[in-house]
């Protein structure tokens, strides 16, 4: 349930609106160049730009660095990308939405703006991504991230989040345009690390990932789910390889998390997800045991990121998601993570 969250304005409401804040959101549009370019704003824009700055962005900030990208550079890059501009007010109305209690004809408003501004920004990012340069990279990046945190905190989400529906696509949208983002940015990666976004592109330096070792207790108890050969619930050969280097790519992701003091979203994110095969998302998508049990496990790395506003109560939906999926029979194999998590179920 939405809950009204202390000192956070209702700005969509703008005939309530005093002399002083709109004195302060013309301040804040002229400092950030955003009458120029063609790129105009209303009011009510103008005021979820403003919350985006003095509110949103300290949200989805992990340290002092990346707090200055989201509330100065990443409106300074607006300026010039007009895609960028609706992906952030976009997640400003999201945000706004999640603080506003879902019977207020406010709550439906700010989804409304969320829904028309992310509708905006889609079709000039797509004819961006078209060709991408060292000019463009950098709002590319970005909004490639506003569009993860967007799919997480849009109230058309469902729980699913890795779970796919019978569908050509075997990855959720959210997980495409991460992995398809990074490709497209491959060739200007150092321009990245080098300008305005290079606080957030330094956390995408992935660790190249040996399968030959990383036989930890943990990953050996993940490889103790594998039935016998010719049982009855055996699986194939293939099966077989690709839940053993899923599960210590997973063990991977868990070691790193217990080396790791400050635990991002974008670290839950690359440190598993970015690294998954095609072949476990086919086996996922078949809803196969062996998938769903590496991932009823992930749910447990995700639970440190559940505090955030856009990812309120999205471990727990998942994990229920997962055990729903789950033949009764296997229940046991998800014991640790169904205790970690905190849900009650007969096993």
């Amino acid at each position: 349930m939405s809950v009204v969250r202390a000192g956070l304005p209702t700005p969509l409401n703008t005939s309530i609106l005093d002399v002083s804040w709109r004195d302060g959101l013309v301040r804040s549009i002229d400092e950030l160049g955003l009458k120029s370019n063609n790129i105009s704003l209303d009011e009510k824009d103008a005021v979820l730009l403003q919350h985006y700055i003095t509110h949103t962005a300290a949200t989805i900030a992990t340290d002092p660095a990346t707090l200055k990208l989201w509330q100065k550079a990443v409106p300074h890059l607006a300026h010039s990308h007009p895609f960028l501009l609706h992906g952030l007010l976009a997640l400003s109305a999201l945000h706004l939405a999640h603080t506003t209690p879902s019977d207020s004809a406010l709550h439906s408003q700010y989804l409304l703006s969320a829904i028309t501004h992310q509708e905006t920004a889609m079709p000039i990012f797509r004819s961006s991504i078209a060709a991408v340069t060292p000019e463009t990279s950098h709002a590319v990046f970005i909004f490639s991230h506003l569009l993860v945190l967007y799919c997480f905190a849009s109230e058309s989400q469902d729980e699913r989040l890795l779970i796919l529906s019978p569908t050509p696509d075997l990855l959720p949208i959210w997980l495409q345009f991460l992995r398809a983002g990074c490709r497209l940015l491959c060739h200007v990666w150092g321009d990245l690390e080098a300008g305005p976004v290079k606080a957030l592109a330094s956390a995408w330096d992935i660790p190249e990932l040996e399968l030959d070792g990383g036989r930890t207790p943990f990953v050996e108890d993940l490889l103790s789910h594998i039935p016998l050969s010719k049982t009855e619930d055996a699986w194939s050969e293939d099966e077989n390889k690709v839940y053993t280097d899923t599960a210590i790519l997973l063990g991977r992701a868990f070691t790193n998390r217990a080396l790791d003091i400050a635990f991002t979203t974008w670290d839950a994110l690359r440190i598993w997800p970015m690294c998954i095969s095609k072949e476990y998302m086919e086996m996922l998508r078949n809803q196969h045991p062996g998938a769903l049990i590496l991932l009823a496990h992930y749910c447990v790395l995700l639970k440190n990121i559940e505090g955030n506003w856009y990812f309120d109560g999205r471990a727990t939906g998942l994990l229920r998601s997962v055990l729903g999926c789950l033949d009764q029979k296997w229940m046991k194999a998800v014991k640790w993570p169904i205790e970690k998590i905190g849900i009650t179920v007969i096993i």
